[in-house]
């Protein structure tokens, strides 16, 4: 993959999650105006929220984050020794497949997912690892492949899908839909390829349902 930026200038628009209160975002979609709260969509998937370490271990970060909500605790250093992601392409595809295999995921890449194929995924509460171009210098420019970047798709209504960003500490984020379909593209400098509506899709059917409304005891 191209550089997995994390500390860059042009962000993800960020979404609130307060307790207890759900709206809807309104206002204008400019950084300025970027934040809001979360809107009461039935199928936003509550994965965890994951913050990447380097700028190019969002691919690690996110799949900690798929993980997490099948049940699966990964510290992110034992991560990044089984997928073994590099500082210039950031993190192999192929090794986000084959450690998902080796832990009883079914897993599968779609290059040319359709966003009806990304809504059913999320209508069936699974999360999917999506490729797509954030982060960039302004001026922004989403129409090349220089600012790769992996997230993960948890939630869409009529305007926005929305995502986990391992570049955002706290708070799920959000796209425009017609800006969304601009940016969902990237290229693979593993495979020497070009990445169009690309995802990754895990499935564990034993693990454990995520409830991220329990509170566990410390040890």
């Amino acid at each position: 993959m191209t550089n997995r930026r994390g500390f860059l200038k042009y962000p993800l628009l960020t979404v609130a999650v307060p307790a207890m209160q759900l709206t809807g975002c309104g206002g204008g979609d400019s950084p300025a105006q970027a934040q809001c709260l979360i809107p009461s969509v039935s199928n936003l998937i509550p994965v965890p929220l994951t913050r990447q370490a380097a700028d190019y271990t969002c691919g690690i970060t996110a799949v900690q984050s798929i993980l997490g909500y099948y049940g699966i605790d990964r510290r992110q250093d034992v991560l990044i020794a089984a997928m073994q992601p590099d500082p210039d392409r950031g993190t192999n595809y192929q090794n986000v497949l084959a450690y998902a295999i080796s832990l009883g995921f079914e897993a599968s890449a779609r290059n040319g997912m359709t966003l009806d194929e990304l809504k059913g995924r999320i209508d069936s509460r699974i999360p999917v690892l999506l490729a797509i171009q954030a982060w960039a210098t302004p001026p922004v420019d989403w129409s090349t492949f220089e600012n790769g970047h992996y997230v993960v798709a948890v939630g869409y209504d009529n305007d926005h899908f929305y995502f986990m960003d391992p570049s955002t500490l706290g708070h799920y984020t959000y796209i425009p839909i017609p800006e969304f379909l601009e940016r969902w593209h990237d290229h693979d400098d593993y495979q020497k390829q070009d990445l169009f509506h690309f995802g990754i899709v895990m499935i564990k059917h034993d693990a454990l349902p995520y409830a991220p409304d329990q509170v566990t005891r410390l040890e």
